[in-house]
């Protein structure tokens, strides 16, 4: 095909190159051979020629002995690869534009990325930022901080300022009547504000449910609690302190259980091969993403671009087609979004009473964004309903699953240890307590296990491999 713009004209040459298969036996060389024949025909028109297309070379591959073959023969025929950035969602270079070099037909080669989830990601989080950034701008401004009351009512409001009525009422005559109205005002207004105290936290604990009570109660006898650091002059040290001990900690565990591994009373648990099968995710609706939305706990993290609260209450219909389309892109791509795996980590002391100049005494916690935290939720929704459907969990399993918890667990105990009684059996309760658990796991015989015990594969197992490395 031939393209003119004023004086100027070029060739186009469209190539496909199918991968081998037993039906075409495609080979590398076969397609030079043909390439080069190719190239002899288009060389010796004056008209400049552009060859693109899907030539399935993974250009950016520098180990690949195929695709340098073929950087080989364009560089002894004169010609330039344009095309820079991944074409392919695997992250490789496979669609491509090649022109002569010396012919200055081809500049500035773009590869768009509408459906790639890294970019959707970046765009979702720069649109949003420079949005709040015009129309709600930082300002600093100097206020004061007053205790927030709940329970402290206009009734109350009113009973206090007529308490302090009595006491300058007193103040000012010094008589001793004055001073009992003021003594019985006092009575009066602490009673109330017991009253209301015991009234608002009683239908706090009767308005809660189950998971939240433990937080209720804890709100209520502790209140909010200020954040315990270590002392340091500077902050990026005390953060590259913290860095380096968390990373430390866990490569000592980790090269602790690689000695280990090899000892001869080590014990493998045997399991048998998977027979169902979960190749990828379900496509999701936006109506699905919406109530995910709506469900999840209205928490923000630094990272995100714009508050939770405001999300849910305001931006839920205008950003609804636009977050349903990332999740189906990252779950069909089988890719986690990068910007996604990164984290606010915050030290937390384990204990009030421990000394808080020791690292060792802090576990890391860590903040992800609002749509990483979504989208692992969806996530794990399809994968929990995949174990349910298939009887995959473990069969005294109590954690991340339906209809168990902890009480589960104790009772499955309780009632072990009291039928082993009732047997005139001995019981033995062997206790295990694995120092940062989720932080060590081999992420090699984590994928491995996925795959062969749950059967997870394809674009599915792309995904967990994609949603567990190069996390910061």
């Amino acid at each position: 095909m031939s393209v003119s713009s004023g004086m100027k004209s070029v060739r186009l040459v469209t190539i496909y190159r199918p991968h081998k298969s037993k039906k075409n036996k495609a080979t590398a060389s076969t397609f030079f051979s043909e390439f080069s024949t190719l190239l002899e025909m288009n060389s010796t028109g004056k008209t400049p020629v552009t060859f693109i297309g899907d030539f399935n070379f993974h250009m950016d591959d520098l180990t690949d002995r195929e695709a340098e073959g073929f950087r080989d023969l364009l560089a002894s025929a004169d010609l330039v690869q344009h095309v820079k950035e991944p074409t392919h969602i695997g992250g490789h270079i496979l669609d491509l534009v090649i022109s002569c070099g010396s012919d200055n037909v081809v500049s500035n080669v773009v590869v768009h990325k509408e459906n790639d989830p890294d970019y959707l990601a970046e765009q979702y989080d720069t649109t949003l930022r420079d949005l709040v950034d015009k129309h709600a701008p930082e300002v600093r401004r100097e206020i004061t901080l007053r205790p927030n009351a709940p329970w402290f009512t206009p009734s109350l409001q009113a009973a206090k300022q007529k308490k302090r009525q009595c006491e300058r009422a007193w103040k000012k005559s010094g008589l001793e009547c004055h001073r009992q109205i003021f003594q019985e005002q006092c009575k009066e207004y602490h009673k109330l504000l017991y009253d209301a105290k015991t009234t608002y936290h009683k239908s706090q604990v009767d308005n809660t449910n189950d998971r939240q009570l433990f937080k209720v109660i804890d709100n209520i006898c502790v209140g909010k609690r200020e954040q315990i650091l270590p002392s340091s002059d500077s902050e990026k040290d005390l953060a590259d302190n913290f860095a380096d001990y968390f990373a430390s900690k866990i490569r000592d565990i980790r090269q602790e259980l690689d000695q280990d591994k090899d000892n001869e009373n080590s014990i493998s648990h045997p399991f048998e091969s998977c027979q169902s099968h979960f190749s990828e995710f379900s496509q999701v609706t936006d109506e699905d993403v919406r109530k995910f939305i709506q469900k999840s706990p209205t928490k923000s993290c630094p990272l995100d671009p714009v508050p939770t609260w405001l999300l849910k209450e305001e931006l839920l219909d205008e950003l609804t087609p636009i977050i349903p389309k990332l999740v189906k892109r990252s779950f069909s791509y089988g890719r986690f979004p990068t910007s996604f795996k990164r984290a606010r980590v915050v030290p937390s002391l384990k204990k009030p009473k421990m000394d808080r100049e020791v690292l060792k005494n802090y576990r890391p916690i860590s903040n992800l964004s609002f749509l990483s935290k979504l989208e692992e939720r969806i996530a794990a929704s399809q994968i929990q309903d995949y174990l349910s459907a298939n009887n995959l969990y473990a069969h005294v399993q109590s954690a991340y699953r339906s209809c168990h918890s902890t009480e589960s667990a104790l009772l499955r105990v309780q009632n072990d240890l009291l039928s082993a009684v009732d047997s005139q059996k001995e019981a033995v309760l062997v206790l295990l307590d694995l120092s940062s658990a989720f932080d060590t796991i081999d992420h090699r015989i984590f994928l491995n296990r996925l795959n062969s015990r749950y059967g997870i594969e394809d674009k599915a197992l792309d995904w967990f491999t994609s949603y567990m490395d190069n996390r910061s």
